[in-house]
C-alpha cells in the first residue's frame, strides 16, 4: 500500500477582480498585487479558483467595500495540512472622473478677502474687486476633490505653479498695479479640464512719503545731521554747515520706489556756492496716483564770524518744544507753552 501525506498546497489557480486589474500579472506564488480605481467605485468583488481540490477558503465573502483612498483586501486560502497563505490586494482609488474643485479662497496674510460671487464649484468666473497697492501678492487657499487631480495656476499668463498630489496646497500670486487675472485649471485623470477665472484690480500707489533726506558735503565724506531726525512725515528740517562749506549734495530716496522725485539725487548748491546764512531746498515727491508731498530742507552756512546759538532747550522733567521750532540764525521771537 502506498500512503500520501496531506496537500500543503495553498494557493490559488485564478484571481480576478471584477472592476480594475492586478498589477502586476496574477502569479499563484506571488501574494502582493495592487489594483487602481477610480473614485466613484465603492466595492471591488473577487472571483478565484483553488489551484488544489482540498484547500479551503477561509473568507466569508470576496466583496470589499472601499471607504478610503486605500483600501486592504485579503484573501486567505488553507491548505489540507492547515498551512495558511494570504493574498494582499491594495485597492488605490487613484483615478478620478472629477474635474472640479471644492473650494477656492482668496487670502492677504490671514484675512479672507470676499470675491463675487462667493466661490461653488460649478462657477468659474470670479471678481475680487479693488484692492490696496499695498497688497503685493494674495494667497489663493485651494481645495481638490481628488488628491490626483492637476491643478495649474496662472498669473498674467504665467504659470507659476503646479500641484498633482496634494488634497489642499496654497499658491502665492504676484500682482501687478492695475488688473490681474488668475487661472486655475483643475484637470482630471483623463485629461478633461474646468477653468476658474480670477479678476483683481491692483490701486496705483499714493505712498509719496521719503524714506531717507541726506545732506553731505561735495566730496560725500561728512554727513550733516538734520534736525529734527528724518520721518516721512516730518516735512520741513534745517541743517547747520561750516561757513568753509560752499557746496552739498542732497540725496532725497522715496518709500514706493515708483514715485518721482524733483529733484531726486542731485547735487543742490546756491549757483556757485551756498550763500552765508539760510539756504531753502524744496524736494517735491509725487506718488502715481499723483497726490504730493513737499519737504524743505533749511541749510544754514554759519557765517565767518559765528555768533549763533546753537540751541535752546527748556526742559522741566519734560522737554517742551518751541514754536517756531529752534533753528541757529532765525531772528525773532519764539514762543513757549507749558501746563
Amino acid at each position: 500500500n502506498v500512503e500520501f501525506g496531506l496537500s500543503n498546497d495553498a494557493t490559488l489557480a485564478a484571481l480576478i477582480p471584477d472592476v480594475g486589474t492586478l498589477s502586476p500579472t496574477f502569479d499563484r506564488l506571488r501574494n502582493d498585487y495592487t489594483i487602481e480605481l477610480f473614485d466613484d467605485v465603492d466595492e471591488e468583488i473577487f472571483d478565484l479558483y483553488l489551484n488544489e481540490v482540498n484547500a479551503t477558503l477561509l473568507n466569508r465573502t470576496l466583496t470589499f467595500n472601499l471607504p478610503n483612498y486605500e483600501n486592504l483586501a485579503e484573501i486567505m486560502v488553507q491548505a489540507e495540512d492547515g498551512t495558511i497563505n494570504i493574498y494582499k490586494v491594495k485597492i488605490i482609488k487613484s483615478k478620478t472622473k472629477q474635474k472640479e474643485l471644492d473650494n477656492v479662497l482668496v487670502k492677504y496674510n490671514d484675512e479672507i478677502i470676499e470675491t463675487t460671487p462667493t466661490f461653488r464649484p460649478s462657477d468659474t468666473t470670479y471678481d475680487i474687486g479693488e484692492v490696496e497697492y499695498e497688497k503685493s501678492s494674495l494667497v489663493f487657499d485651494i481645495l481638490k476633490k481628488h488628491r490626483n487631480q492637476t491643478v495649474k495656476v496662472y498669473t498674467n499668463g504665467t504659470l507659476v505653479n503646479t500641484n498633482t498630489s496634494d488634497e489642499r496646497f496654497n499658491t502665492n500670486t504676484n500682482l501687478v498695479v492695475g488688473e490681474n487675472t488668475i487661472k486655475i485649471e483643475a484637470i482630471n485623470t483623463l485629461g478633461e479640464k474646468k477653468t476658474y477665472t480670477y479678476k483683481v484690480t491692483r490701486k496705483t500707489s499714493t505712498n509719496a512719503n521719503l524714506e531717507s533726506i541726506t545732506v553731505k558735503s561735495e566730496d560725500n565724506s561728512v554727513t550733516y545731521d538734520l534736525i529734527p531726525e528724518f520721518s516721512g512725515d516730518e516735512l520741513e528740517y534745517y541743517v547747520q554747515i561750516p561757513y568753509d562749506t560752499t557746496k552739498v549734495n542732497v540725496t532725497a530716496i522715496p518709500e514706493d520706489p515708483t514715485a518721482k522725485i524733483t529733484p531726486g539725487a542731485v547735487t543742490i548748491s546756491g549757483a556757485t556756492y551756498l550763500n552765508e546764512g539760510e539756504n531753502d531746498i524744496t524736494i517735491t515727491s509725487r506718488a502715481p496716483a499723483g497726490n504730493k508731498k513737499i519737504y524743505k530742507v533749511h541749510v544754514l552756512r554759519t557765517p565767518e564770524v559765528n555768533n549763533l546759538i546753537k540751541n535752546i532747550t527748556v526742559s522741566s522733567g519734560d522737554i517742551y518744544t518751541l514754536n517756531p521750532r529752534f533753528r541757529p540764525g532765525l531772528n525773532g521771537d519764539y514762543k513757549l507753552t507749558v501746563s
